[in-house]
């Protein structure tokens, strides 16, 4: 249960190198980066993490994202907050539902950079892209569609009411969200006005942002079709896997061993030989 480092920050995410940080910085053995860590997020200049104590910590060169003016260019987790329930990030800004049920934001915007309370009674958050996706404490799934890193206020607006009865929220791909209901059913909600919810399956157990775990075990892989439409494939011995829109992938296998694909211009296939 701890979050673990290794191998070269080639990517230029964990330090925004290229960005002003640090030229990247090699970690040939496991580094035990924040222990018992429940979720790890990925913004842009900045890495969160929130452990099971409700403790988060952030990494990064954002000191607006890590909510610290001293930060520059840290490589190790400092504490940014404390009694957190859950977290997600966009590229500018942050949100965290508290454990008291608050949803805040903060971000670059110069008047959110302290966070700033923006709905109450919340049981989860989500970062799609640019659009804040939160559950409440009665499962309805609620989007601010005119909020982002570039209009903060959006927040602040009235949310629009999506789904119901829903359990979890991942991103699937540019234009599409999948959701997780209470009862087990996956499917895809329309949140841009064109479709109907899309039903996929009623056996769900998990979601990822490529498929779905269902309650036989068995991993499910959801692709896109000719008709922009969406369909669940069976993915042979696999307890679980991700797929990026790189074609690079990782899969780990019912026996417990674990394979990885790169695809032709995937960035780690820059790396030479024996890396």
């Amino acid at each position: 249960e701890n979050l673990v480092r290794w191998g070269t920050n080639f990517d230029k995410r964990d330090m925004g190198w290229g960005y002003g940080a640090a030229p990247p910085q090699s970690f040939q053995l496991r580094n035990i980066l924040v222990p018992n860590a429940k979720k790890l997020v990925l913004a842009f200049g900045a890495t969160f993490v929130l452990d099971k104590s409700g403790d988060l910590w952030g990494w990064g060169i954002s000191s607006e994202l890590l909510l610290k003016k001293d930060i520059i260019e840290s490589n190790q987790p400092v504490k940014i907050m404390s009694s957190i329930k859950d977290i997600d990030a966009g590229d500018f800004y942050g949100a965290a539902v508290m454990e008291d049920g608050s949803l805040k934001v903060w971000g670059r915007d110069i008047n959110y950079q302290n966070p700033v309370l923006v709905q109450q009674n919340i049981k989860s958050v989500h970062v799609i892209r640019e659009i804040l996706f939160f559950v409440d404490s009665r499962s309805n799934l609620y989007c601010f569609p005119n909020g982002s890193s570039t209009n903060m206020d959006g927040f602040s607006e009235k949310p629009i009411c999506l789904d119901t009865n829903v359990e979890d929220v991942q991103y699937l791909n540019y234009e599409t969200i999948l959701v997780l209901k209470t009862d087990g059913t996956v499917g895809i909600p329309d949140y841009r006005g064109r479709r109907p919810f899309q039903v996929l399956a009623h056996d769900a157990q998990s979601v990822n942002q490529s498929g779905y775990i269902s309650r036989d075990g068995n991993y499910w892989h959801i692709i896109s079709t000719n008709d922009n439409s969406f369909e669940a494939e069976l993915e042979e011995n696999t307890a679980y896997a991700v797929y990026n829109s790189m074609g690079d992938s990782l899969r780990i296998l019912q026996n417990g061993k674990i394979e990885v694909g790169f695809s032709e211009n995937g960035m780690l296939t820059a790396l030479s030989k024996g890396e």
